[in-house]
């Protein structure tokens, strides 16, 4: 027995001795090692999923045996100190064996089970163990462990529990399916349980049963190892068979598919000597067409290039060759990207992938466009328009077709349609400053600002002319210019403005780039930066040179002919501006003078008193012209002699001095008689003005105007300035003479207003004398005609009826009493704001209530207010009241319409009754129709207006009131007189025609 398990003991190496070790640890590296040879170049020549696992899984195997395979013969060979790496190398042989397992686990669950997700939580879990045991071992490793008692420590333990978890959980994983495979795999697996129980089973009890349990143990490890490399060696041989079976059937299909070509060759010969005949011919033909499309290629004027799909030349046509400099041959066969297209326009490398002609011939992508450079021989760029398009023989990508053009000229006449337009953008941005404002300094400055990028200058000055090209005032600069070189004797500003009148004096733009630079460099100490390029141009305004236009920059530039032309430009902008500018300030002045006439002019029109208006001739005409005294005289020519009408800032005797002093009768006849104004400079020099007023009025400059209205003399103005003498300009006279007869107005319109009184008391005599018919006169009729009916009644004896009449009688008297007291009321009544001719009419219709009769409808045709003066709404309701009586009273209508309307001509008011109508021809034959008739057509007429009367007994009556457009405006007008203004009590019903 001994003997058996000494011999038995010898390979599975568990007694403890080195021989036995070198045998045990051997064998495992033999095995290992062969199937982690075989893994590995299936893995490489085959690229097998299970052989990814297997590969390393074997190695882990191989490395662990290895390594106690090279520990236990350094120990033999007394190389290695006997337990000194032992602590160390125990744990990592048994870290290494168990990763071996968890692998060879990981990758047959991974073949067995056919899904991912198990077998990788497998692999990293068990993993995770493993390097968890290795780390806690090596932490213990510190000397608790010897060379022979490693397994009876903790962790040894713990690989051990960890080593029986890990093969358990891949049994239970194993045994979901039921194949050979898996039954194998689990086998093996439960030879390695088996062993690591026997350790542990040894490792747990007191007595020390290493030999027989060491090997058991190992033993049970090595024939898991065949198992595994038995399992393995299986699986290959059934992929062999597998595959040999497979080609065994491809070969029988191949002979099948070879007998089934044969039959089909033998036909297809048969035919192919007819394609043979019918090719030549077709070649042939194709040998016409070559010639013919290769005619075409070479009288094209466009580049036409062919380019294989490794980007070289298959074709080029005479004209691309021509544009590109080279000859046809030079260019077949050669790279087509480094000839064309190696660099940008600004000389740029150009990288092959970015360029649109490479993703034609590589990728079949087409493309075209305009934005790209082609190279000559000579190295010189020039632009071109091309069109890259895939070409493809018998559905495979060959190359792309490029055609392209030189558009040089194109490119050249677009930059030139550019720069135009940008300097017409330039001027009308500089046009749009100067029109923004009339203010010379703000106008010049904005002109500037928008030239400068434009012509790309640093500074730019603006010179006014001052009495000629020789004096030149620097009105506004901008701009990096130094302010020394801006003041008079400068030497860089002397340059400035020595340019600046060449470009006047020759009327044309000028440039100059050295003289500056020169002079400035020679007398420059560093204190400013000189501008080295100059240019200016004049500016000119209705023919006439008024100053220069100057820019320059501190680079020494060449300046092209469309900056001269640009500058030309403005500065005819810039003339123009300057003199709209000036005329602007003489309008200004104007407008100032006018404004001050007016204000004046409305101190006039505010009083129609003759006395306040003379006086405020006087002191206006002092404010007007910033004077200190002023006089109007009035020369009676019976008596032959002036009298003083108003004065401003003369006391009373420098007043009397002024009409009657010594010697001034005699001289001042002819200051009255002037027409048009005198004016004097100089009163002390001048042997018009009276010595009297020289020395008493202290007269220095004197200004004489005449007042005249109407062809008569209103009187004349005397203005008088005591500061000094003064030359009065034509506007002072001309602003004077204006006032003047705006005041000679003013008087004639006070006059006229004395004259209106008496027409307007006239006026109203007359209109009482109309209300005392409309009211009273007709009243006093209805109450004779009640009076005759009592007395009728009285006769028969119907005493109740009479009554009522006579209760009817009361109520007229009333009323007239009423009426009578409104009328006297109306005279002295203070006119009320103006109402519109809507609001009038439903005031009106308020005094027609519905219980006296008829009901009327009210309907207005026009939403804007209508406005009439007093005295025409006073008649017009007037009208209409006695319309709408006529209609209650005697029409004995049913239905009454008001109507007002309004369109391009006139304003009509319409009252239409469904009455008993009478005859209009016989009308006048009625004494009672043809007073009330005549006094309606006569208020008409009184306003302007038109009164039209339809009507036919039986038919109903339709009164029509036009008044012209011009009479009723959308606003408030003023009452034409003071008697029409008196009338604003309005109608007042209760009477009849």
């Amino acid at each position: 027995m001994s003997a058996v398990l000494d011999g038995f003991s010898q390979p599975a190496g568990a007694l403890g001795i080195f021989e036995n070790g070198l045998v045990r640890y051997g064998l495992s590296a033999i095995l290992w090692g062969s199937l982690f040879i075989v893994a590995w170049f299936r893995q490489r020549d085959y690229d097998v999923a299970r052989e990814r696992l297997l590969a390393p899984a074997f190695g882990f195997g191989f490395v662990t045996s290895l390594l106690m395979l090279l520990l236990v013969t350094m120990q033999m060979l007394q190389v290695l100190p006997s337990g000194s790496a032992y602590p160390f190398l125990a744990p990592l042989q048994r870290a290494l064996g168990l990763a071996a397992i968890v692998v060879i686990a990981g990758a047959y669950l991974r073949y067995v089970l056919d899904e991912v997700r198990s077998p990788r939580a497998y692999l990293l879990a068990g993993l995770a163990v493993t390097l968890l045991c290795l780390v806690l071992a090596l932490w213990q490793a510190s000397g608790a462990v010897t060379q022979v008692r490693f397994r009876g420590t903790w962790p040894a333990w713990l690989f051990d529990l960890a080593t029986i978890s890990l093969v358990l959980s891949a049994i239970v994983l194993l045994r979901k399916e039921r194949t050979w495979l898996s039954r194998s795999v689990t086998v093996a697996l439960l030879l390695v349980l088996a062993g690591e129980i026997v350790l542990l089973a040894n490792n747990s009890t007191t007595r020390d049963y290493r030999a027989v349990a060491g090997t058991i143990g190992h033993g049970l490890n090595m024939l898991a190892i065949l198992t595994f490399a038995h399992v393995y060696a299986r699986q290959q041989a059934m992929d062999r068979r597998r595959t040999e079976k497979d080609l065994a059937a491809y070969r029988g299909r191949l002979e099948e598919l070879v007998a089934e070509r044969t039959s089909e060759l033998m036909w297809v010969n048969a035919r192919l000597q007819q394609e043979v005949r019918d090719r030549t011919q077709a070649e042939e033909v194709l040998r016409q067409l070559s010639s013919r499309y290769e005619l075409i290629l070479e009288t094209a004027g466009a580049g036409i290039c062919g380019i294989d799909r490794s980007g070289r030349f298959t074709f080029v046509n005479r004209s691309a060759a021509g544009m590109l400099g080279y000859e046809v041959d030079e260019l077949i066969g050669q790279p087509s990207h480094p000839i064309l297209h190696h660099s940008r326009a600004d000389h740029t490398a150009y990288p092959a992938e970015q360029c649109p002609i490479q993703a034609g011939y590589t990728l079949g992508i087409a493309s075209q466009g305009e934005d790209e450079y082609y190279w000559r021989k000579d190295n010189s760029a020039f632009p071109i328009q091309y069109v890259s398009s895939p070409t493809y023989e018998e559905g495979t990508h060959t190359g792309t077709v490029l055609v392209f053009r030189d558009i040089t000229d194109r490119k050249r006449a677009e930059a030139e349609i550019a720069r135009r337009t940008a300097d017409l953008a330039a001027q009308n941005t500089i046009a749009a400053a100067l029109s923004r404002s009339f203010d010379l300094d703000s106008t010049l400055a904005a002109a500037l600002d928008g030239l400068l990028p434009a012509v790309d200058m640093e500074a730019g000055l603006i010179f006014l002319g001052n009495g000629g090209a020789q004096a030149l005032l620097l009105r506004s600069y901008r701009g990096q210019v130094a302010l020394d070189d801006l003041q008079p004797g400068a030497v860089h500003g002397a340059a400035y403005q020595a340019i600046s009148r060449a470009a006047m004096t020759n009327l044309q733009a000028v440039a100059h780039s050295e003289a500056a630079a020169s002079d400035s460099q020679a007398t420059s100490n560093g204190a400013s930066q000189p501008l080295h390029t100059l240019v200016s141009a004049p500016l000119v305004s209705k023919g006439q040179v008024i100053g220069a236009l100057t820019v320059g920059s501190q680079r020494t530039v060449p300046i092209p002919a469309s900056v001269l032309a640009l500058m030309t430009a403005v500065g005819q902008q810039i003339g123009m501006a300057v003199e709209s500018s000036r005329l602007y300030r003489a309008v200004e002045s104007s407008a100032e003078m006018l404004s001050r006439l007016h204000q004046a002019s409305i101190i006039l029109t505010s009083t129609l008193d003759s006395a306040k208006i003379y006086q405020q001739i006087a002191e206006q005409s002092v404010w007007l012209l910033d004077c200190q005294a002023a006089g109007i005289l009035m020369w009676d020519e019976n008596e032959q002699r002036a009298e003083l009408i108003a004065s401003y800032g003369l006391d009373e005797a420098e007043g009397e001095t002024l009409w009657a002093g010594p010697g001034v009768s005699e001289r001042l006849r002819d200051f009255v008689a002037c027409h048009p104004s005198t004016a004097v400079s100089d009163a002390l020099a001048d042997a018009r003005v009276p010595q009297a007023w020289r020395e008493s009025l202290d007269i220095r400059a004197l200004l004489c105007v005449p007042i005249v209205g109407m062809e008569r003399s209103l009187g004349t103005l005397f203005v008088i300035d005591r500061r000094a003498r003064r030359n009065w300009r034509p506007n002072d006279q001309a602003l004077i003479e204006s006032f003047v007869n705006v005041a000679a107005i003013a008087l004639t319109n006070a006059d006229y207003h004395i004259q209106l009184q008496w027409a307007a008391a006239l006026e109203e005599r007359q209109r009482i004398a109309a209300d005392m018919h409309d009211g009273l006169a007709q009243t006093v009729a209805l109450l004779g005609l009640r009076i005759d009916e009592v007395m009728e009644l009285t006769a028969q004896g119907a005493d109740r009826e009479a009554l009522e009449r006579l209760s009817q009688v009361r109520t007229t008297v009333d009323q007239v009493s009423v009426d009578v007291r409104r009328s006297i009321a109306s005279l002295t009544a203070i006119p009320q704001p103006v109402r519109s001719l809507q609001e009038l009419l439903s005031e009106l219709l308020e005094k027609f209530p519905a219980s006296d009769g008829a009901a009327i409808d009210y309907h207005c045709q026009t939403q804007e207010p209508l406005f009439l003066t007093q005295a025409q709404q006073a008649e017009a309701l007037l009208v209409m009241q006695e319309a709408l009586l006529n209609a209650r009273r005697h029409a004995h209508a049913e239905r009454i319409d008001l109507r007002l309307g309004c369109n391009s001509q006139d304003v009509s008011i319409t009252v239409e009754d469904n009455g008993v109508g009478f005859d209009p021809g016989a009308w006048w034959t009625d004494k009672h129709n043809r007073f009330g008739l005549n006094i309606m057509h006569a208020r008409a007429a009184r306003i302007g207006a038109r009164l039209q009367i339809d009507s036919a007994p039986g038919q109903g009556t339709r009164v029509v009131l036009k008044l012209p457009l011009a009479c009723a405006e959308a606003g408030p007008q003023p009452a034409a007189t003071p008697a029409a203004a008196a009338r604003q009590a309005g109608p007042r019903p209760g009477v009849e025609t």
